[in-house]
């Protein structure tokens, strides 16, 4: 559970919460299983924060800091990461480093999202947006992204081994490398997809363009 000082003091906003954690740069933030429903978080530094099991439904995350954070079984469905707000020379690696197994991404806006060498395994991130973000060498195992869009996204030596991609629209992503093994891809729109070296051993195709 949640330490109730930690989130007391996320409650009283960004200035308060940043001058707590420069007084207290060792502590280790505790906001598991926390009810963080359409909090307004933008900007705030979570780095390193235990947020396994928090409800971030709807919450904004608009210029948040995740860098080595645990979301495990979080739900951010409907969070809104403001990435579509900003230039992408102005992303940053917000998410480096973070566990986001099994979180709840459903409907997710992290277009032109760094998600390099995050873990998503078993995230659920159907019908998400992923259009031109950075997903290199993230671990996708077993995450539902039915429906999801990932145009133009650069999946390099990602895993996604047994994903569900059904509907999934990749059209001029880069697979280069990408590890699909046992992947459901059915109705998938991979047109002007950069396939070199994947490796789709298992997979389930069908009506795959």
């Amino acid at each position: 559970m949640a330490n109730q000082d930690h989130l007391d003091i996320l409650r009283q906003g960004r200035e308060k919460w940043h001058e707590w954690r420069k007084q207290n740069p060792q502590m280790e933030v505790d906001l598991s299983s926390a009810d963080l429903k359409e909090i307004d978080l933008k900007g705030i530094d979570l780095s390193w924060a235990n947020l396994n099991g928090s409800d971030l439904r709807r919450a904004d995350l608009s210029g948040a800091y995740l860098g080595m954070a645990t979301l495990q079984e979080a739900d951010l469905s409907e969070a809104d990461f403001g990435f579509k707000e900003v230039r992408i020379d102005q992303l940053v690696h917000r998410f480096a480093g973070a566990s986001l197994t099994s979180a709840d991404l459903r409907g997710a806006n992290l277009s032109k999202a760094s998600l390099v060498g995050v873990d998503l395994s078993g995230a659920d991130l159907q019908g998400a947006m992923l259009n031109e973000a950075n997903l290199e060498q993230a671990n996708l195992d077993q995450a539902n992204l039915a429906g999801a869009k990932l145009i133009r996204a650069n999946l390099q030596q990602a895993h996604l081994f047994a994903a569900d991609l059904s509907g999934a629209d990749i059209h001029g992503a880069n697979l280069q490398g990408t590890f699909l093994g046992s992947a459901i891809l059915h109705d998938v729109d991979m047109t002007q997809c950069n396939v070199g070296g994947v490796d789709a051993g298992g997979s389930y195709l069908q009506n795959t363009s």
